[in-house]
This record gives structure tokens, sequence and C-alpha cells, in this order.
């Protein structure tokens, strides 16, 4: 993963702190001085590859299909795609994500003239460029707007914004990700769509508990999921019993410019764990944006350390994260963890 020079030096700023782990070289002195770890659920504590990235392609589908009443048998967003958006950043939330998604489609729809998908994926802006420019203008749906509304004229604007519903948006969902089995305890509602189990059920967890021992009791959560998406994972993951429920932060839990990549619930759950220097594991664009700037937040108690996890299976983003200047990248949690 490191370029090597002749000599045998690392020419990327990294070192190989074991198999699975790469340090920033310019921090390595500060990596042996972490105290406390503030972890994240998605990508990190359980791999979401089989449930929320399979959630936001199912979810496109299904609303561009059944309610705007696109045709044809082409996957718009496919599970793996979403990485575009979470590489992108801004989109730490998947019903974000889901709901920019869509816009592109309804927009490129009306541009295009056309409700057929296999024209939809073939011609005009293209995911990628559209997650790019939707990024740098700051993601969620006020990145898509700001991209796609210039295009659009007054009435194909109009008739887009009565296509688009948020909240049915977010009820499609919710109701693929929970299922028939989970739904109710997770939304408070019996799935109407989705008759099926919740693909929650595909999950897989990545933490061994056992190696956060050592940095205990000072281990958070902080997470952009729901409170019972994050009760649900972290009891499935055998975390509930280490980590007191109030040292975990969850976006439904959290004011909108407190929420990832804003600071400020970062630097307050590291307050109240007591560290001084934090190590926060996540796994997209977000959570090393949120390290950044907890840094340069005055409120800072401690010093704040990234690590990006990167599955296996997408190794060629850790150039992206190294290029962004993660403090550590790893192929394993728990290597990464073991490495501090």
């Amino acid at each position: 993963m490191s370029e090597v020079s002749d000599n045998g030096a690392a020419t990327d700023g990294y070192e190989r702190l074991s198999r699975n782990v790469w340090g920033k070289i310019d921090q390595i002195s500060l990596l042996n001085q972490v105290d406390s770890i503030i972890l994240d659920i998605d990508g990190v504590v359980i791999d979401v590859a089989g449930s929320f990235r399979v959630a936001i392609s199912q979810t496109v589908q299904l609303f561009l299909t059944r309610f705007a009443e696109f045709s044809g048998g082409e996957i718009l967003v496919t599970p793996s795609e979403s990485q575009l958006f979470k590489l992108a950043g801004g989109y730490n939330n998947d019903w974000d994500l889901s709901s920019a998604a869509i816009m592109f489609y309804l927009a490129k729809g009306e541009l295009l003239k056309t409700a057929e998908t296999h024209v939809l994926r073939r011609d005009g802006m293209q995911l990628e460029e559209f997650t790019a420019a939707a990024g740098r203008a700051g993601g969620g749906m006020h990145g898509a707007m700001t991209v796609l509304f210039p295009l659009l004229s007054k009435e194909q604007r109009e008739r887009i914004e009565k296509l688009y519903d948020r909240p049915k948006i977010e009820t499609l969902f919710q109701e693929i990700y929970g299922g028939v089995d989970y739904c109710e305890r997770l939304y408070g509602h019996v799935p109407a769509f989705n008759k099926r189990k919740g693909l929650l059920n595909d999950e897989r967890i990545l933490l061994d508990p056992a190696v956060l021992r050592s940095f205990l009791p000072k281990v958070g959560v902080l997470t952009g999921r729901t409170e019972e998406e994050a009760r649900l994972g972290l009891e499935r993951a055998g975390l509930l019993d280490i980590i007191p429920w109030e040292s975990v932060a969850y976006d439904s839990g959290l004011a909108p410019e407190m929420r990832k990549p804003r600071p400020g619930a970062l630097v307050k759950l590291a307050r109240e764990l007591g560290g001084q220097v934090t190590l926060y594991i996540g796994d997209v664009l977000d959570d090393l944006l949120v390290v950044k700037n907890a840094n340069l937040d005055p409120a800072a108690t401690a010093v704040f350390l990234s690590a990006i996890i990167v599955s296996p299976l997408r190794r060629a983003d850790a150039a992206l994260f190294k290029r962004e200047g993660a403090d550590i990248v790893s192929l394993d949690v728990n290597d990464a963890i073991k490495a501090v």
C-alpha cells in the first residue's frame, strides 16, 4: 500500500505498523499516547455492505420505478456505487444519500426527457461527476440541489418537487433495512411495502470487544445511526455490556449543527470520557473531516487523531484517505486498535 524508495523508506508519508495498518509518520509518536477511543458503527463495528448499502440501492430503485414511474431493469445506483457519495463527503446520513440519488435521476429524467432506466444510466451526467460536484457543494440535499437546479427550468424544478417525497423515501429505506422482523422496533411502524426480513440480518460484526479492554472506560461511540439503530447494532456486536449508553452519541439525539462532519458531538464526547489523546475510528470522508474540525475547535480539551478503516474489497480507497491525511489507514479495525 505504501510506496517505497530505493533505500526502503516510505515515500507517501506512511509507515507500516503491522500487516494491515499504516500510520502517518509525523504522528506516530502521538499515536503511542492514545488513551481514549471513539468508534463509528457502520464500517467499523459492523460491516454494512450487505445492509445499508443494499438498502440505498433498493430504495432508489423502488421509489423511482413505483412512484416516479421509471421503466426498465437497469439498476440506477448499485450498492458499491453508494461509496461514490461517501467518498465525496457530506453523505454520512444514508437517507440524505438516497434522497440525493433520487433527485439526481429525477433531474436527469427531465433533462434527457426519458424515464427509461437504461438511457438514464448511459447518457448525460454520470454518478461520478454528480457526487464529486455535490460533495464540493457541501453534500446532502443542499449539495445535490446546488448542482442540479441551475440546470433545470422553473417548470422542470416544479415537476421534480411534486414527485420528490422525503418522508416516503425514508419509509421505504426503513422497511427495506428493518423488514418485518425489526422495522417496528427500529422505526415504530409495521412495514407496508416490504414483507420480507430486513437487510440488517446480513450485517457482519467486525470488532472484537476484547481489543478495547485496555482503553476502558474511556471508550465511546459517535454514529450517524438513529437511537434504536445504534442500540440494536451495539447489542448485536456485544458492546452494550462494556460501553455505557451515556457514552453513545447518535444522530437522532443530536442537533443538526452537532452532526458529523461538524465537531461538536465529538468534542463533547471526548471531554466526557476524559481522554487527552482521542482516536476516532471511522470509514468515510466525513469521519476524517470531523477529526480535522475537532482539532480546530477552541472548546476541545483533547487532541484528536483519525483512523480510517478501508474494506479489503475497496483497498484502492486507502490512497484517497492517505492523500487527505488520515493518521491511521487500516484494513482491519482490530489491528488498528492494537497498533496504538
